[in-house]
């Protein structure tokens, strides 16, 4: 009996030796502990989730050149009396922990290379860029420490508006005169006029705003009585020759978005033009016979101007 039971021992140990050299499931062979095929590409990090966190607490950036690529700056980002027209390299941006400022850069058009940005955790200042006209560019942002948005002339104050209302504002919120939205209050029977073209007085007869140029080229003093209702042209004013004797007609003109042109009148006084706040390209007031130079000079003192200014050669100056 103790004999069978041995040899029965022996026949059974070759099988069990056979199990214990089972293979162990290992990662390098695409398999989970539990046989399961595992897609080696799941741990590696999307580019667009790495992190570049650029200066430290406290740091000042003036320039766009050391910010290209980050994604979140420490420090304040210092672009007050810049002349750089876009942000180009901020594309990847997303939160600014200290302030980011703006004011007096006349060459800023748009902030489209800010379209990632969601947080500014301190003040964010755009103040005195007469050139900027929308900040649709900054549709990612939902926060703000403190905001700041104030006369910029081709911003509209109702847009301004509208996004500060979206934005959560821990601090302070103010938004003031910034460019007057005549779309939101046309006088009765006015009416927005053009397709940005080039047009002469006939055209614009009852317009609130035209969108396009308007060229009043060899015209009497009584052609431009009927433009009363003009309060804004988004593109250039062209007032050039004639026989004009006032401008009182374009008393109620605040603003030309493009260049403002007047040369070669007979104008004695400029005061017609006592609305007109803000030129969004070149003022430029030359050869009228009649003008005083410091007339000219008035103006130009008294009207915020985008683009370069002159006044020359005007009557007291003329030999």
């Amino acid at each position: 009996m103790r004999l069978a039971f041995a040899l029965l021992l022996l026949l059974l140990l070759p099988a069990c030796s056979n199990h214990d050299d089972a293979p162990t499931p290992d990662a390098g062979d695409g398999l989970d502990a539990g046989g399961v095929e595992i897609d080696a590409g799941s741990n590696e990090l999307d580019a667009g989730t790495l992190e570049k966190v650029c200066g430290e607490p406290g740091a000042r950036f003036t320039t766009r050149e050391p910010l290209a690529g980050c994604t979140k700056v420490l420090g304040t980002i210092d672009f007050r009396e810049s002349v750089q027209a876009n942000l180009q390299g901020l594309e990847s941006l997303r939160e600014v922990e200290g302030n980011l400022l703006f004011s007096d850069n006349k060459s800023l058009v748009g902030l489209d290379e800010l379209a990632s940005l969601t947080r500014v955790g301190g003040i964010l200042q755009i103040v005195g860029c007469s050139s900027l006209k929308t900040l649709s560019g900054l549709r990612s942002l939902r926060s703000v420490g403190s905001l700041d948005i104030r006369s910029n002339g081709l911003l509209r104050q109702s847009e301004a508006e509208q996004f500060a209302a979206g934005l959560a504002v821990q601090g302070q919120k103010l938004t003031q005169d910034n460019g007057w939205d005549v779309r939101d209050s046309l006088p009765d029977g006015g009416s927005i006029c053009g397709d940005g073209g080039s047009y002469t007085r006939e055209s614009v007869v009852g317009c609130v705003v035209l969108r396009g140029d308007l060229q009043l080229r060899d015209v009497f003093a009584e052609d431009v009585d009927d433009l009363r209702d003009l309060h804004e042209i988004e593109g250039l004013l062209n007032i050039f020759r004639g026989e004009l004797t006032n401008l009182d007609g374009l008393g109620n003109l605040e603003r030309v978005g493009g260049d403002l042109l007047i040369h070669s009148t007979r104008l004695p006084s400029l005061s017609g033009l006592r609305s007109l706040r803000r030129v969004g390209g070149k003022l430029a007031i030359s050869s009228n016979g009649q003008l005083p130079q410091s007339e000219a000079e008035r103006l130009a003192q008294s009207v915020e101007v985008a683009g370069a200014v002159e006044t020359s050669g005007n009557g007291d100056q003329l030999p």
